[in-house]
């Protein structure tokens, strides 16, 4: 066990290009003395060291290294902190002024090595609330299958978790994993203990951004979320197979939304026959319990010429 008579709270953001937004990420952070800072500058181009010089407040370690994605920045931050809990941030969202005063409460008198709490999302002007679920200690095989049934919401900037559990299980993300190494380091941790601390409130505001990967075209590197996903099935008990199932077919839904959402272009249809449904544990388990049919129903009405593209090919991405 190590000694954090200093450092409380170790807030850990890669960064990439961000200088024009740091400094509101940053100065969202309370100043205190048990608080540090670790940016981990993912070879920016833009003079982001000079805008993080210009701060004055929480103590700030500054790392830079060459460009190896935002899994490689992060794990680098988990060497470097020094603080009993550790959270995660993009250098372009930012906290609720109220963060730390619930953490210090929930992690004191709840006695949890895992908080979670909700965000909002902003994009394109319109406000979004997503909720982790009614407050108070919750179950983490409960917790689980909520967010696999996406009944309980959570990102990667949602929960604080305590630095022992992660360093001493040498939990790190995975690096070769385009999309959802953030749900399966989160999974992993809170495969490790039996109850988190749940906060209803939104406690993060997570900006999406026009290039950000959500409104990007469909590419080969969407499908490694399918890989994270088989990872989850050595880490999670049985019983979880049927949610699990059913977020494979969530994922589906999504890459296909997302080809649909940019047109289904001629790319998009030929990177989507590469995908074989075979190689993924698929069934029709999910489609009872209603949502996903729900989802397809909802394609048709929001992108019929792109579906209806896409159901023609389909025996040839069936067949692939």
């Amino acid at each position: 066990m190590r000694d954090y008579q200093l450092i409380k709270y170790s807030f850990i953001i890669p960064c990439y290009n961000v200088s024009k937004y740091i400094l509101t990420a940053i100065e969202s952070i309370p100043v205190r003395e048990d608080i540090e800072i670790i940016i981990i500058d993912d070879g920016s181009t833009d003079g982001l060291s000079n805008v993080i010089s210009s701060y004055k407040g929480n103590k700030i370690i500054y790392f830079h290294k060459e460009n190896g994605g935002v899994s490689s920045a992060r794990n680098k931050g988990i060497d470097l902190a020094t603080g009993k809990y550790l959270l995660f941030f993009d250098g372009d969202d930012y906290y609720s002024e109220d963060l730390i005063n619930y953490l210090d409460k929930g992690f004191d008198n709840a006695q949890a090595k895992m908080i979670t709490f909700g965000y909002n999302h902003l994009t394109n002007n319109r406000l979004k609330y997503y909720s982790p679920g009614t407050t108070g200690i919750k179950s983490t095989r409960v917790l689980i299958g909520q967010i696999l049934l996406r009944q309980s919401f959570q990102c990667m900037c949602s929960f604080a978790v305590e630095s022992d559990l992660v360093k001493n299980n040498n939990l790190r993300f995975n690096e070769v994993t385009y999309y959802y190494e953030d749900i399966e380091f989160q999974l992993k941790v809170m495969s490790l203990m039996n109850f988190v601390f749940v906060i209803d409130k939104p406690l993060f505001f997570y900006i999406s951004r026009k290039k950000s990967a959500t409104n990007s075209f469909v590419n080969e590197k969407h499908f490694s979320l399918f890989y994270a996903i088989d990872r989850l099935e050595n880490i999670l008990d049985a019983d979880m197979n049927d949610s699990l199932t059913y977020f494979r077919w969530y994922s589906l839904f999504w890459i296909f939304r997302l080809a649909f959402k940019n047109g289904c272009t001629k790319k998009s249809i030929s990177i989507l026959k590469t995908l074989k449904l075979s190689n993924f544990k698929y069934n029709l388990i999910p489609c009872s319990q209603g949502r996903f049919k729900y989802n397809l129903i909802w394609l048709f009405q929001k992108f019929p010429i792109p579906f209806i593209s896409f159901i023609l090919n389909l025996r040839a991405i069936r067949n692939n």
